[in-house]
């Protein structure tokens, strides 16, 4: 680096901000097999229920998250990094923001489906705590789905994170006021602990490397449903 070179800025995790949506489609175009439209996915950030992040490197959004809140459970619905970015630990990062965020505090369970043959993002999500619950028959049409479960113990005191090594990541807080924030996000806490976390999860081996698979964690129900609502309009 050349004297006096100021260090680039470290990935960051924030809200998803409606400025934010031509970005987010053209990743989850790259990186899903059955990508949302911009339609569905103004819906899905109108609605009360959602969280939806993206992560910042270099002052570009590389990926996305976005989860769903029901009692005390959350819903992975669908996850992303752009193709040129994986392998660094991002979407291992932004778990672990979407479960550390105040709105996902209450959660003591985590659901997510992938396909039985994305063997690299299982792999991950096994990494992180998940288990293998169940399976779904024919969820994607052409291939069943396993379902993971991760159980989620109360927050420290304090509220420290409960799983601090899933977002390596520096989490930055939420950059516009509550009224401009999509997706019921109710800003960031740094996450303590993340730069802490073993060097086997910064380098992430298992990792995002095939994370268009987490288009595995789309809801293909909701999406169909979207699509039903369309054509009736």
């Amino acid at each position: 680096m050349a004297s006096g070179a100021r260090p680039a800025p470290e990935p960051s995790v924030r809200p998803m901000l409606a400025d934010d949506l031509p970005a987010v489609l053209r990743i989850a175009e790259a990186s899903l097999p059955s990508p949302w439209s911009e339609a569905i996915w103004r819906d899905e950030l109108a609605g009360p229920f959602g969280l939806y992040l993206v992560l910042e490197e270099e002052g570009e959004i590389v990926g996305f998250i976005g989860v769903k809140h029901v009692a005390d459970e959350t819903h992975v619905m669908t996850v992303a990094v752009v193709p040129r970015r994986r392998g660094r630990g991002h979407a291992r990062a932004l778990v672990g923001a979407a479960l550390e965020a105040p709105a996902s505090r209450k959660s003591h369970r985590v659901h997510l489906e992938v396909r039985p043959s994305n063997t690299p993002a299982r792999t991950l999500y096994a990494s992180l705590g998940f288990v293998e619950t169940g399976l779904r028959p024919k969820y994607y049409g052409d291939e069943d789905a396993v379902l993971m479960t991760l159980e989620l113990p109360g927050p420290s005191p304090g509220g420290t994170p409960r799983r601090p090594s899933l977002a390596p990541l520096a989490l930055a807080p939420c950059l516009a006021p509550p009224s401009e924030v999509l997706g019921g996000a109710e800003g960031l806490e740094e996450v303590e602990g993340g730069r802490e976390a073993k060097q086997e999860a910064e380098e992430d081996p298992t990792g995002d490397k095939r994370i268009d698979g987490a288009a595995d964690h789309v809801d293909q129900k909701l999406h169909q449903q979207h699509q039903r609502d369309k054509r009736k309009q």
